[in-house]
């Protein structure tokens, strides 16, 4: 628009369309419209209305260019921005602007789900916090639960192992002294715990697998096992060779003490020592075949009590009930109470 209104109006250095027409106008009527110059006349009025025509055509662009703001930051920032617009067409390999716009919009996308994920993941880690600390404040409880539980357990085992001779048994229950924010929360929480027993005088506690033999290690089992009952009712128990290493009176103590235990519930005992085997109500002898390629099992129920004075001999003596054995086997069942 400036170039127009200098082209129309000039400038300093030129004279414009205007002052042109303007002193057009003027020496055309400076001759005299006589002869063969009266079609002069028509022409200068056609410049004066020409000349008119122009002023309000120069009036329009001045009206309107003062309508547009002509600053020169804004023109400035506007080509730094083509320039930035190209450079990005090139950079991204945009053969246009709107292919440029596209790959803006998928450029956003992608962000607003990284921020979407971030988001998500502080949530996250605020939950893990929120639970570690609940699963710390919990274990912490247990850890206090167990250690009331242990004095308990203390003082009940010690009593019931008094009762299968262990006289001066002694019984700890050790607890590790880690604290808890540097300890590994595992399946079963925060402790580590070790069953500790001296099952002689003079003799130190240790571990129970350390210290206990294999019959002191079942009577042990029995033990936990009848205090287990105090708190829970089991319907059935069930003890697979709780007999070993154990024989003679102890034995029979075993035997007098899973009797007391099954006046409440059902109670399935493997064993291979008449003394205990007395003590049942049912008798269900078990013998194991082979032929040397295969092995299976045969199961008696022994359903009156000469065929199970028979195999509690057979238990104490061989294959041959003899009269000893079986006068013993009566014994044994007179005294269980059979």
């Amino acid at each position: 628009l400036d170039t127009c209104l200098i082209l129309m109006e000039g400038n300093e250095s030129r004279e414009g369309i205007s002052t042109l027409l303007s002193r057009l106008t003027y020496e055309m009527e400076k001759i005299p419209p006589e002869g063969k110059f009266m079609v002069l006349t028509g022409i200068v009025e056609n410049l004066r209305t020409i000349e008119t025509e122009l002023q309000e055509i120069v009036s329009k662009v001045v009206a309107l260019r003062s309508h547009l703001d002509y600053s020169p930051i804004k023109i400035e920032n506007l080509e730094k921005s083509v320039a930035e617009i190209e450079r990005l067409k090139r950079k991204y390999r945009c053969r246009t602007t709107h292919e440029l716009i596209e790959y803006w919009k998928s450029v956003e996308k992608k962000l607003l789900e990284i921020e979407r994920q971030n988001e998500r993941k502080k949530q996250l880690e605020e939950q893990f916090n929120k639970d570690q600390q609940e699963l710390l404040t919990r274990s912490e409880k247990l850890r206090q639960h167990r250690q009331k539980a242990a004095k308990i357990m203390k003082s009940r085992l010690e009593t019931e192992l008094k009762k299968l001779a262990f006289s001066q048994v002694q019984f700890e229950v050790n607890f590790d002294t880690v604290p808890v924010e540097q300890q590994k929360i595992s399946s079963t929480g925060l402790d580590n715990i070790n069953f500790l027993i001296s099952l002689n005088p003079g003799q130190p506690l240790g571990p129970v697998m350390e210290i206990a033999s294999g019959g002191e290690l079942s009577r042990l089992v029995l033990g936990i096992k009848s205090i287990a009952l105090e708190m829970k009712n089991l319907p059935v128990m069930i003890f697979d060779e709780i007999d070993q290493g154990i024989g003679g009176k102890t034995a029979f103590w075993i035997g007098e003490k899973l009797k007391v235990i099954a006046s409440g519930r059902q109670i399935l005992c493997v064993t291979h020592l008449p003394q205990i085997a007395c003590f049942a109500d049912q008798h269900l002898r078990v013998e194991k075949y082979t032929d040397g390629q295969d092995t299976w099992a045969e199961i008696s129920d022994l359903q009156n009590r000469e065929k199970q004075l028979q195999e509690l001999a057979r238990m104490m003596g061989g294959e041959k009930s003899t009269g000893p054995a079986l006068q013993f086997a009566e014994t044994l069942m007179e005294r269980a109470g059979k």
